[in-house]
């Protein structure tokens, strides 16, 4: 099952079981948001930020600057005295949403399984950048 979060005109479906952390002050212009899987898990599972459009536009005023894009990766915050290797699946989404003057950022760095992959799929499509307009009659 799962929940829509609304917030300044965002709207977005994320599973009912997940806990939603502000990470900064949330505006019509500026925010995120952290999705995790419960409450006591430090890594999220999914952000979400927003921010106004045209940072967005000077700092990837190519396409070429878009593509050098660098993500950094969260890093868990208990040490392992055995080295472990896992498979990290990171997705990134970022939408310009002329109607908001906001750029949108989707984030998810989950382990390896057919499942998540599905779950950001469903959940980018979900997203919505904008109220729709009302016309007068």
């Amino acid at each position: 099952m799962f929940e829509i979060l609304k917030i300044h005109g965002i709207e977005l479906k994320y599973p009912e079981e997940w806990v939603i952390h502000p990470i900064t002050k949330l505006e019509r212009l500026r925010g995120e948001l952290a999705f995790s899987l419960n409450i006591q898990k430090a890594t999220p599972t999914l952000m979400l930020s927003w921010k106004p459009l045209e940072q967005s536009k000077r700092k990837y005023n190519s396409t070429a600057a878009f593509y050098n894009v660098k993500v950094t990766l969260y890093k868990p915050a208990l040490i392992m005295v055995k080295p472990k290797f896992t498979v990290k699946i990171v997705k990134f989404a970022m939408l310009f949403c002329e109607e908001s003057d906001r750029s949108i950022i989707i984030y998810s760095e989950t382990e390896e399984t057919e499942e998540k992959e599905d779950l950001f799929k469903e959940i980018l499509s979900s997203l919505i950048c904008h109220q729709p307009k009302i016309l007068n009659k």
